[in-house]
This record gives structure tokens, C-alpha cells and sequence, in this order.
């Protein structure tokens, strides 16, 4: 499975449910991304739309191939305590 990760940085995760949907959409396709890097790159493709935050579609595709330009993969390694996944949620 490829990882990805946003290419830039922000804070606090507003829209968390679809984070999750949106994460659950990636790993479908293939892909793992945190929550907080999926977050960020919806919030800039929204932005490229002159939006706040976009709904998501209801064909997860479309959402994964809309938000793939915001992500770059990073080298998979063993440790994945960086990876933050809606089930590691306390």
C-alpha cells in the first residue's frame, strides 16, 4: 500500500467525519494518509475553488482523484506511529 502525505502543514482537524470518509475512500484505492494530511489537502483543494469546505462527492473516485494533486508518497517504513488512523482515536 502506498502512503502519502500532504506536501504543507496547518492545525486542528474541523471536519472530521469527513476526514474519516475520505480517508476510508483513500485506503480503498490503495492509499494510506493521516487524517490531519487529508484534512489539509481537502481544505486547499476546497480553497482552489473559491470554497470553505467542499462536500464530499458520492462517488468516493472522484474524491480520491480530487484529492490526490495534494498529496505526495512518502517512503513506507516499519514505524507508523506517525500514521494516525480514526480506529487509534481515544
Amino acid at each position: 500500500m502506498k502512503r502519502l502525505k500532504y506536501k504543507s502543514k496547518s492545525e486542528d482537524i474541523e471536519y472530521m467525519d469527513d476526514c474519516m470518509l475520505l480517508q476510508e475512500q483513500l485506503r480503498h484505492a490503495g492509499y494510506q494518509v493521516d487524517l490531519k494530511d487529508i484534512d489539509y489537502a481537502w481544505q486547499d483543494h476546497s480553497d482552489s475553488l473559491c470554497a470553505g469546505w467542499l462536500c464530499l462527492l458520492s462517488k468516493g473516485e472522484e474524491n480520491v482523484r480530487d484529492i490526490l494533486s495534494y498529496l505526495e508518497e512518502i517512503e513506507d517504513n516499519d514505524n507508523d506511529e506517525d500514521y494516525e488512523d480514526e480506529d487509534d482515536e481515544e
